[in-house]
Parts: structure tokens; C-alpha cells; sequence
């Protein structure tokens, strides 16, 4: 190959290679830039702070929100208690809807596009008294968008599948559960259980333990160990992993469900706890205090922290717990396995 051919051949590669640096570098700056938002339709464009109800249908179940005081409450159960972030959340994300597309100016009642029996309807009411209603068809398997048209049109959109996060969720996935007071496990000095048959308690202790070393010198070690009290006053030593787990067990209860969330009085003995066994934890807590002359410091304080168990013997005439926490009108089947030695 002569030196002319090579010359034409570097030129072209270089020029080659020059394009797709620019290409590329094209398509970064574009990937670079902001997504534009305007190629977006807005079938639904409201203001979620006139919102006084929202509905959806799943499958034939309805969900009805209405806000009321201040607070979003199930109308048909005031005493429900509802995760507000989580329901105010789903308000402003159905309150403005953006499509990717229109599929269709016509088919809004269309079996093609599963609109003739949608498998989500959604209804928004507002304080001036108007209403929005749209229904969610099938998906499309391409783009995985829905179809979805509003009530009084007949067009069809293509919606991200990403609102159905917003009205599928059902009354229990929203519930605001009452916790159990956050206590650090090494701040636990004692836990104390008032039973029918007496007391029961677990306690921490420490004592120093010394042990020779080679060079004729002595060491103390403090060594954590609880001692288990039965109703009959017999005594028990435990290693600090054993009751530790005891007292975490206490402290991270294992909840299988809430079984009422609102239990009244005449309701409590469904749950043995007319007779509640009553734990008591105590511990100390450094407690931030000011004094006369303004200054300030932490003290150890003792304090304590009252949870209630119930007991009822179940078909298999083995017991099945329930705890009520202070303050509390829930009621939570709970797994006590991990301190059943307390009981």
C-alpha cells in the first residue's frame, strides 16, 4: 500500500472517529438536560387542598377517605386510626394525573382497552361541590402503561403503572399502629410481671469477678447476670445472653396482627385482658434538668413503663396472647415465647 492510500484511509478513520465523539457527546449533554415535561397531559389537574373525599374501587371493594377537622378519617369508621402522611400522599398524587399519551379519541367504554368493567375507579369531591371521576382498564403489555379515560370523555390515555401504588392500597395498609416505647435494652435495671399466681421477676445484676494473672497480679472483671424470681420465691441465674434476650424480647415484642384497634371496656375480656397481667419495665433514663443559676446537666432517673397481657386458650386449648400498650384503645396479638418465663 502506497503512502497516499494510507494518508486517505488515516483521514478517514479520524474523521470517523471525530463524528462519534460529537455523537456521543450529543447524546450526553441531551441525557444531561432536564426531562421535558411539556409533551405530558394533564387529565387531572386539581387542587388536593379543596379535596373533602376520595374513593376507589379494587375489584368491587371500596375505600372511602373523608377529610373532616383537620384530619383525613374513614367516614364509615371514625375511630379508625389512619396513617395521615400516607393518605395525604395518595390525595395529592390522584388529584393531579399526567398520561404519557392519548391512545385513542374514542374507546372510553371499550372492552379492547378493559374499560367497559375497569378494575379501578377513582372519585375525587371537592369543597365547591364538583367531582372527578376516572377509571384504570387493562395494562398495555408493550409499554406497560394502563388505559385510562375520565368520566364524561371518551378518550383513552396511557397511564405509568406507578399510580396504581397510589389506589390500591387497602384500610389495613394504612392504619397509624400505636408503639411500644423506645427503651434501650442495657438501660433495663428490672422487669416485673404481676400474675393471678403472683411475681414474677427478672433482674440485672453485677458483681466483680477477679481472677490471677501470670505475674502473681489480680484482675477485676464486672460481669452482668440477671437473676429469674418465680411466684414461689425461687431463684434462678441467668448469663447476661439469656436475659438479655429475655428483656429484648420484652422490648421488641413479636406482633402477629392488630386485633381491635379501638377496644372498649366491655370488649377487653375477648382478649383476657379484664384481667390483664401487668409487666413492668423498669429502667433508667438520663433526663436533661436545669438548676437555679441556669446551668444544666443529665441525672439518672428511674422510670417505668407498664404493658398489659391477656391470655385466651384457643381451640387446641393452648393460649393466645394479646398485649395493650399505655394510653392505648388498640389491642395486638403478639408471640411472648421469647419471656413466656415470666408469665
Amino acid at each position: 500500500m502506497n503512502k497516499g492510500v494510507k494518508l486517505i484511509l488515516a483521514v478517514v478513520v479520524l474523521g470517523a472517529l471525530i463524528a462519534a465523539w460529537f455523537g456521543v457527546r450529543s447524546i450526553n449533554d441531551k441525557s444531561e438536560e432536564p426531562e421535558d415535561t411539556t409533551s405530558l397531559l394533564f387529565v387531572v389537574e386539581t387542587d388536593p387542598a379543596q379535596l373533602t373525599s376520595l374513593e376507589y374501587e379494587i375489584n368491587g371493594t371500596i375505600y372511602t377517605f373523608a377529610y373532616a377537622d383537620g384530619k383525613w378519617i374513614n367516614p364509615a369508621d371514625v375511630h379508625m386510626p389512619l396513617d395521615q402522611t400516607a393518605v395525604t400522599g395518595i390525595a395529592s398524587a390522584l388529584t393531579t394525573v399526567a398520561c404519557n399519551r392519548m391512545i385513542s379519541e374514542t374507546g372510553a367504554g371499550s372492552a379492547e382497552y378493559g374499560l367497559d368493567d375497569p378494575e379501578y375507579r377513582i372519585t375525587l369531591k371537592y369543597s365547591d361541590g364538583s367531582a372527578v371521576e376516572y377509571y384504570i382498564g387493562d395494562q398495555n403489555i408493550h409499554t406497560t402503561d394502563y388505559y385510562l379515560t375520565v368520566k364524561g370523555s371518551d378518550a383513552v390515555y396511557g397511564v405509568n403503572q406507578a399510580i396504581l401504588q397510589y389506589c390500591s392500597k387497602s384500610y389495613g395498609d394504612m392504619l397509624a399502629l400505636d408503639e411500644i416505647r423506645d427503651i434501650a435494652a442495657d438501660k433495663v435495671d428490672k422487669l416485673v410481671c404481676e400474675t393471678d399466681g403472683g411475681t414474677v421477676t427478672l433482674e440485672k445484676l453485677v458483681r466483680v469477678e477477679t481472677t490471677d494473672k501470670e505475674n502473681g497480679e489480680t484482675e477485676e472483671t464486672r460481669v452482668t447476670y440477671y437473676v429469674l424470681i418465680n411466684e414461689a420465691g425461687e431463684k434462678t441465674e441467668l448469663d447476661a445472653e439469656n436475659g438479655g434476650e429475655i428483656v429484648d424480647g420484652v422490648l421488641n415484642p413479636v406482633i402477629i396482627e392488630c386485633a381491635d384497634y379501638y377496644a372498649e371496656e366491655a370488649e377487653l375480656a375477648a382478649y383476657g385482658l379484664d384481667k390483664a397481667v401487668k409487666l413492668t419495665v423498669h429502667y433508667t433514663e438520663e433526663l436533661e434538668i436545669s438548676t437555679e443559676n441556669s446551668s444544666s446537666g443529665k441525672v439518672k432517673t428511674p422510670m417505668q413503663y407498664v404493658i398489659t397481657f391477656g391470655f385466651i386458650k384457643n381451640a387446641e386449648g393452648a393460649d393466645t396472647a394479646y398485649m395493650r400498650l399505655p394510653d392505648s384503645d388498640m389491642v395486638f396479638k403478639v408471640d411472648v415465647s421469647a419471656f413466656a418465663s415470666l408469665f
